[in-house]
């Protein structure tokens, strides 16, 4: 008897013997591969199941490529590295391509390749995705690069940012994609806080709060969008190296205290350290001492002051770009 595939009649045996031969390049037994059912599997053979059909498909139809979407949803951690490992190899072994689709960035730097995003189903930006996340096109990169990305023009010296008072000095000129790190926004619930030193400070609203990594991020939305910009803003950093900043400030303020106080200071010894030093994770003392009093005042709908460091502000031509659409 013959099957068909993509407009062609196969002979059953053909197909027999291609999915005996994908099971093997895939570590499935012949049953898994023709009578399991789906929900009787494991998040790993389901995996493995899906790339030996598009494996054998791929060899009946004589294409050169596998097409695989999200191939290691439901795996994680070593189960999910594995599972990579082996596609990448196998694919290498037996001189296939591959097309895939993944919401997953290490997936995409180990498969390789060129990676194309997509965003509100249009091409966002489209190559190598260490050069995407150089100079971020799209939200998806913006967002792994710890950045917010924007449109912007630079006129007689100035970078404009749409509407907005965040304004910079370049010597670029015309259309640029503009950079702007999570980390280089200052927040205050008092707009005119003695952390807040620009001109520039605009109201925004807090629309979402989410973790990031080893941190808590803001989502803000400007209340005039003629002053402010939409950005995400670090909220706390709970990591090593911020563990490991806050011990070196505070051994800092006990040295200087100590030595104070061997020459006689009694004032200094009296003040022992510094009391105004932010603690572990505080990124923005005038939010609050410690992270209660922030989230207090920092949950979804709560109005905050916003400045922008514009020398973090990083800027590069649209037609330059590395990933550049042509």
């Amino acid at each position: 008897m013959a099957t068909a595939l993509a407009g062609t009649r196969i002979r059953r045996s053909a197909v027999r013997a291609a999915l005996v031969r994908a099971g093997a390049d895939w570590g499935l037994p012949r049953a898994v591969l023709t009578r399991a059912r789906l929900r009787d599997l494991t998040p790993l053979q389901r995996s493995r199941l899906q790339s030996a059909l598009a494996s054998a498909a791929a060899e009946l139809g004589g294409a050169g490529w596998l097409v695989l979407e999200a191939p290691f949803g439901g795996l994680a951690g070593r189960e999910r590295a594995g599972a990579r490992d082996h596609l990448v190899r196998t694919l290498a072994r037996r001189g296939l391509g591959l097309v895939m689709s993944t919401a997953d960035p290490v997936d995409a730097g180990v498969v390789g390749g060129r990676v194309t995003v997509l965003e509100k189903g249009q091409v966002a930006d489209s190559g190598p995705f260490g050069a995407q996340l150089a100079a971020p096109r799209s939200n998806l990169a913006a967002g792994l690069a710890g950045v917010n990305v924007f449109s912007a023009l630079a006129r007689g010296g100035w970078i404009s940012i749409g509407h907005s008072q965040v304004r910079a000095r370049t010597e670029l000129d015309g259309k640029l994609f503009v950079t702007i790190p999570t980390s280089a926004v200052r927040l205050a619930v008092d707009e005119f806080s003695a952390h807040l030193t620009s001109d520039a400070v605009f109201e925004a609203v807090v629309v979402g709060i989410h973790d990031r990594g080893e941190g808590v991020q803001l989502t803000l939305s400007p209340t005039d969008t003629e002053a402010g910009l939409a950005l995400a803003a670090d909220l706390f950093d709970f990591s090593a190296a911020a563990a490991h900043a806050a011990a070196a400030r505070a051994a800092g303020e006990q040295d200087a205290g100590a030595l104070d106080a061997g020459a006689g200071s009694a004032e200094a010894q009296a003040a022992g350290p510094d009391d105004d030093a932010p603690a572990w994770g505080i990124l923005h003392p005038a939010l609050g001492a410690d992270v209660a009093a922030q989230l207090a005042v920092t949950g979804v709908g709560a109005h905050l002051f916003v400045e922008v460091d514009t020398a973090a502000l990083r800027a590069y031509p649209v037609d330059r770009a590395p990933t550049a659409l042509q």
